[in-house]
């Protein structure tokens, strides 16, 4: 088993990559435990129990705040003491039991389905009565009032906790779990620089198979009701936003720009020696231009700003590294990528030129937004989040409490502005919000800072191997995982698998290679 570590890694990252990007269902994600378990167990003579500590600590708090939840979900008893038919009868405004008898229904037919929604159901059906009517001590306020209290519980205040406390929550937990040490696991099992550059090679080829897969997809996609978008196996939350195997074209770009850095780790030594016209180096190039040009064209404007942006500074970092520095040297090369870079553009446009009129229509709509001094929904979503983040900045909410609390701490602004999202709907629906579109921030808000805290060497390490390794190869696997930091910032890569077992095994790879490098040969 130890001898086919370096397989099962391979195995589970092609595995998740072609199956909807780990979105297919319970049972991709069951697959990445075992094989994380397995890879893990294979080696645990090697393993340094310094790396674990951590991970320790984030199981202890998990289990702590697990059994100390903030809200709970009404059972039938509670609804009985509600006493709803007493109640109601006696308001004398008719919109407001109109409003109460269109929405008690739905809270209490989701009780049980998922408590996470419906807790954020709860405080959603709360905001909306607040902004449609005047508060007056009527009796479907207090009624309304009487519901919040209802669910509110009294969690010890100096312990972690929990917004609600389900079954599910634990295996999404046991999920998370091991998609993080996944990279604890990479780096324990590999023992030397070959194994390591099977596993980058082979999956950046996986990669480029993927992105030729999803190009001629792209190319030949026609809505329909009945289609099946990814493989034609699994549909898509929103068709317009899915790119090859990924339902959400940002997290595509994500993947991609990981996989970019990882053909860059193995393509440098062959232009270090300026073998440019080698075999080798043409199919590197093509590769890499391939897997640049799906960017754009699965209409991700922020991947396609990262990605320009990361294979910029890439370009400068390597090059302000090496002994024969200098500026002119410098310039020449960028000016080569940008014309590179803007062919690359221009020929994605040319590929779909719907795509790229829906980027160009959103972009104006923001520039637009600006300059009417209003700030883009995401911006909005950082601020409530702030403001949340400050009522418990030590603790935290909770594992996953972002979805459930996020209408309890709504500002005025964000409830307006996902109410437009009604106004061109062709069916009706709830405007809730799943993610804050900013893992950094949504992390903070759930684990808070001694949450996060023993994790901190770990990300220390990661942001100076840039700067300290001698390797070359670990240098650029690390500066991946450095943009991975920024690209999340303005979005949520952590939810997918793919992408988060992607960034954990390159952190593995990176801090692995320098590790072997300084061990091998003593620098």
């Amino acid at each position: 088993m130890k001898k086919n570590s370096d397989k099962l890694i391979i195995l589970l990252m092609i595995i998740v990559s072609w199956a909807k990007a780990g979105l297919a269902g319970d049972w991709i994600l069951y697959t990445i435990n075992v094989i994380v378990f397995l890879v893990l167990i294979s080696n645990y003579k090697t393993l340094n129990y310094k790396h674990i500590i951590p991970f320790i600590l984030l199981v202890v708090y998990f289990i702590i705040s697990y059994f100390n939840p903030s809200y709970k979900i009404l059972d039938d008893n509670d609804w009985r003491e509600l006493d709803i038919e007493k109640n109601i009868p006696t308001e004398k405004n008719v919109e407001k039991v109109k409003f109460f008898s269109e929405n008690i229904n739905l809270l209490y037919n989701s009780n049980h389905r998922d408590p996470d929604l419906n807790l954020a159901l709860y405080f959603h059906t709360y905001n909306k009565y607040k902004d449609n009517f005047l508060i007056n001590n009527s009796p479907v306020d207090n009624f309304m009032n009487l519901l919040i209290e209802k669910i509110s519980l009294k969690p010890i205040k100096f312990l972690p906790s929990v917004a609600i406390k389900h079954k599910n929550k634990i295996f999404d937990f046991i999920h998370f779990f091991f998609q993080l040490f996944f990279g604890i696991a990479v780096y324990n099992c590999l023992n030397n620089l070959a194994q390591i550059r099977k596993i980058i090679l082979i999956l950046s080829c996986n990669t480029l198979i993927i992105t030729i897969f999803g190009i001629v997809q792209k190319l030949n996609y026609i809505p329909s009701d009945n289609l099946n978008e990814i493989w034609g196996i699994w549909d898509t939350p929103e068709p317009r936003y899915f790119f090859a195997s990924f339902t959400y074209k940002n997290h595509w770009s994500c993947f991609a720009i990981m996989s970019i850095f990882m053909i860059f780790s193995i393509q440098n030594k062959f232009v270090d020696k300026f073998h440019l016209i080698s075999n080798a180096n043409i199919i590197y190039f093509i590769s890499l231009i391939t897997i640049i040009i799906s960017i754009p064209l699965s209409g991700s404007r922020s991947g396609t700003i990262v990605c320009f942006l990361s294979v910029f500074i890439l370009i400068i970092f390597l090059l302000s590294k090496k002994r024969s520095f200098n500026y002119f040297r410098i310039i020449s090369v960028l000016f080569i990528i940008s014309s590179v870079l803007i062919s690359i553009l221009r020929f994605s446009s040319k590929l779909d030129n719907d795509t790229f009129t829906e980027m160009k229509k959103n972009s104006q709509n923001q520039i637009n937004s600006l300059q009417q001094n209003k700030l883009p929904l995401r911006v909005l979503l950082w601020n409530d989040l702030v403001k949340q983040i400050s009522q418990k900045p030590l603790l935290g909410f909770g594992f996953n409490s972002y979805r459930s609390l996020n209408p309890y701490y709504q500002s005025i602004e964000v409830r307006e502005e996902r109410n437009k999202a009604l106004f061109n709907a062709h069916h009706e629906f709830i405007p809730l919000i799943r993610y804050a579109h900013n893992d950094w921030l949504e992390k903070l808000s759930e684990f808070g800072f001694l949450g996060l805290l023993p994790f901190l060497p770990f990300l220390i390490a990661l942001t100076k191997l840039p700067f300290t390794t001698k390797s070359q190869t670990s240098r650029i696997l690390s500066l991946g995982v450095i943009v991975y930091f920024a690209y999340s910032f303005i979005d949520f890569p952590s939810r997918n698998p793919c992408c988060f077992l992607t960034f954990t095994m390159i952190s593995g790879l990176a801090l692995k290679y320098n590790h072997i490098v300084k061990e091998k040969y003593n620098v």
